[in-house]
C-alpha cells in the first residue's frame, strides 16, 4: 500500500516551481538587456564618429571658403546657425568628457572589477608568483609526505595547470624529508621525480632532510632519479644523521659525469667525514659546514676538511660551524690558499686539532671575519686567529664573546686588522648581567691617554646584547672623538634607567641618541632580537657594507 502521506502536494510543488521561475523571469531579461545594450554599443559609437567627422568636415570648408557662405538678406538666419553650432559645440566638449569618463570605468570594470576578473584571469607573472609563495612555505615533516601544494594548485583550472607546469623555477626548489615514516613512500619519489622533470633544465635547489633511520633502499632510489639531473644541480643542502652518505653519494655522482659539476652552494649539517671529490667542484664558491651542538664526538677528521678545502679552490664564503675537529695521521704541513674568499665564520671549532686554522691563506680581497668563542672556549685555542687575521685583508670583523673568554686579546685582533671599516661585538652572556658592560672598550678602540684611534678606517660600530650605563656613555663618547663613525648602532641592548629601563622614553637612551646624531651620520637603535650568524640578516649587513 502506498503511503500518500510521502507524496509530494502538487500545490507545494507547483508554488516552488513558480518561485523558481519568476526569479529566473526577472534575471534573465536584465543581463539580456544588458547584453543587448553592450552589443549595441559599437555600431552606435561608429555610426556617431562618422557623422561628427562629417560635420567637422563640412564647418572646415565652409570657414575655409573665400567667399561668404550667406548674402546680406540671410545674415540673421547664418548667425543663428552659426550659434546653435557652437552650442553644439560646447554640447560635444562636455560628451568628450563623459567619454573619458566612460572609459576609465569601462577600464575598471574590465581588469579591475572583481565582478569581470575572476581568478582564473591572473596574470602568468601574478600566478607564478603566488605558486612561488605556496612552494616555499615549508610543509609539516609529518604530512608532507602525503600532499604537495604545488601539484594540487594544478586542479584548479587549465590556466593554473598551465602556469605552474610551465614555470620551471616553482619545481627548481626542492624539498626532500626522507624516512620519516616506517615504510617507503612512492609518493615522495614521485614527486621527487616531477619536479625534476618539470624543472627544465633549470638550476635545481635540493634541500634534504634524513633522519638516523634512514633507509639504504631509499637513498639508492633517489640517488637514481636524480643522476640524469645532477648537471643542474646548483644548490645542496644536507641535514640529519645520514648526511655524510648522502653527501658522499652525490658527490660520487657528480665525479662520474666526468664533467665540472654546477654546484655553487654546499651547506652540510652534520657533516661527519665527507670529502668533496677534487677536479669537480671548481665551481663551488658557497661551502657551510655544521656539526651538532648537543653531542661531543667528533664531527669531522681535520685532514677530511682540509681536503675538502683543497679542492674547492674558488671559494667565495666558507663557514665552519660547531666542529669538534679530530686528528688523525700525520700532521698537516700544505697551506690552504683561499685567494677568492670573501666571507669568513669560524665558530666554536674544538677538538684536539686546530692546525686548520695555522693553514688557512686568504688571499687580497677584502675579508668579512666573523669569529664566535662558545662559552667553554679555552684562550690557548684562539692564539692562531690573531696571525690569520694579519695575513687577511680584513674590512668587516664580527665577535661572538661570552663574558667568560671577555679577555680573549680583542686588542690584538684590532691591532691585526688596520684596515678594518666595521667592527660589530656581540655579548653572548645574559643582558642582565652586571659582567656584561663594555667597561673595556675604550682602551680597544683608543689609544691610552689619545684621542687617536688605533683603528684608522673604523667607519661602522655595532653593539648587540649589552647593558649600557651612563659610565659606558662616557667611554663611547670618548671612542665617537678618536674615530671618524659614520654608522653606530644598538641591538638589543638595556638602557639602565630606573623609570624606563628600555624604552624610546628613558631620557638617558634619548639624550645619548641625540649626542650620537649630532656628530655621526647615522645612529639606529634596534630592539628586536636578531639572529647572530645569520648572514642575510638586513640589520648586520648594514653595518658589514658600511
Amino acid at each position: 500500500m502506498t503511503n500518500h502521506q510521502d507524496r509530494p502536494d502538487p500545490s507545494k510543488s507547483t508554488t516552488i516551481t513558480l518561485r523558481s521561475i519568476s526569479v529566473t523571469k526577472t534575471f534573465i531579461p536584465k543581463n539580456h538587456r544588458a547584453h543587448h545594450q553592450l552589443e549595441s554599443f559599437p555600431s552606435k559609437l561608429e555610426l556617431a564618429m562618422s557623422e561628427f567627422f562629417d560635420a567637422c568636415s563640412a564647418l572646415e570648408s565652409v570657414a575655409s571658403s573665400a567667399q561668404p557662405p550667406f548674402s546680406p538678406e540671410n545674415v540673421t538666419d547664418w548667425e543663428q546657425n552659426i550659434s546653435d553650432i557652437d552650442s553644439r559645440i560646447e554640447r560635444l566638449a562636455t560628451e568628450e568628457a563623459q567619454l573619458r569618463k566612460s572609459k576609465a570605468i569601462f577600464y575598471r570594470l574590465v581588469n579591475q572589477s572583481t565582478l569581470h576578473a575572476p581568478i582564473t584571469r591572473l596574470p602568468y607573472e601574478t600566478l607564478s608568483h603566488i605558486f612561488s609563495l605556496v612552494v616555499g612555505y615549508p610543509a609539516c615533516i609529518i604530512s608532507g609526505y602525503k600532499r604537495d601544494l604545488l601539484l594540487d594548485i594544478q586542479q584548479v583550472c587549465m590556466k593554473w595547470r598551465q602556469t605552474a607546469i610551465g614555470n620551471p623555477y616553482l619545481w627548481s626548489h626542492i624539498d626532500l624529508r626522507v624516512g620519516y615514516t616506517a615504510s617507503p613512500s612512492p609518493h615522495m619519489a614521485r614527486r621527487f621525480q616531477t619536479s625534476l622533470n618539470y624543472s627544465r633544465g633549470m638550476t635545481i635547489q635540493l634541500h634534504i632532510d634524513s633522519p638516523p633511520f634512514a633507509r639504504e633502499s631509499d637513498l639508492s632510489e633517489y640517488i637514481s632519479i636524480l643522476k640524469p639531473h645532477v648537471k643542474s644541480l646548483g644548490c645542496l643542502e644536507i641535514a640529519g644523521s645520514s648526511c655524510d652518505t648522502w653527501a658522499r653519494d652525490i658527490f660520487q655522482l657528480c665525479v662520474e659525469y666526468g664533467t665540472p659539476s654546477s654546484l655553487e652552494t654546499c651547506i652540510l649539517k652534520s657533516p661527519g667525514g665527507v670529502v668533496a671529490p677534487g677536479g669537480s667542484f671548481n665551481g663551488l664558491v658557497d661551502l657551510s659546514l655544521s656539526g651538532r651542538l648537543s653531542e661531543r664526538q667528533p664531527d669531522f677528521c681535520e685532514r677530511s676538511l682540509a681536503e675538502t678545502l683543497y679542492n674547492t679552490p674558488n671559494l667565495h664564503t666558507l663557514r665552519l660551524i660547531n666542529l669538534w675537529l679530530c686528528n688523525r695521521g700525520d700532521k698537516l704541513v700544505e697551506k690552504i690558499h683561499l685567494p677568492c674568499l670573501r666571507v669568513l665564520q669560524l665558530y666554536d671549532l674544538s677538538g684536539p686539532a686546530l692546525e686548520l686554522v695555522h693553514l688557512l691563506h686568504p688571499g687580497s680581497i677584502e675579508l668579512d671575519v666573523i669569529l664566535g668563542f662558545s662559552i667553554t672556549c679555552a684562550l690557548s685555542r684562539l692564539s692562531a686567529l690573531a696571525p690569520l687575521l694579519a695575513r687577511s685583508n680584513v674590512v668587516s670583523l664580527t665577535l661572538h664573546i661570552y663574558q667568560r673568554n671577555q679577555n680573549i686579546g680583542l686588542g690584538r685582533f684590532l691591532a691585526s686588522t688596520p684596515r678594518l671599516r666595521s667592527l660589530v661585538l656581540s655579548n653572548g652572556d645574559s643582558i642582565m648581567s652586571d659582567m656584561s658592560r663594555i667597561n673595556q672598550l675604550e682602551e680597544f678602540l683608543r689609544a691610552e691617554d689619545s684621542n687617536t684611534a688605533q683603528v684608522q678606517h673604523l667607519r661602522s660600530l655595532c653593539l648587540i646584547n649589552y647593558a649600557l650605563c651612563s659610565s659606558d656613555m662616557d667611554r663611547l663618547k670618548h671612542i665617537v672623538a678618536a674615530t671618524d663613525l659614520s654608522l653606530i648602532g644598538f641591538s638589543s641592548c638595556l638602557w639602565s634607567s630606573v623609570s624606563f629601563p628600555n624604552s624610546p622614553r628613558n631620557p638617558m637612551q634619548r639624550d645619548f641618541k641625540e649626542w650620537l646624531e649630532s656628530r655621526i651620520g647615522e645612529v639606529v637603535i634596534h630592539e628586536k632580537r636578531i639572529d647572530m650568524f645569520n648572514g642575510e640578516d638586513v640589520f648586520l649587513e648594514r653595518f658589514r657594507r658600511a
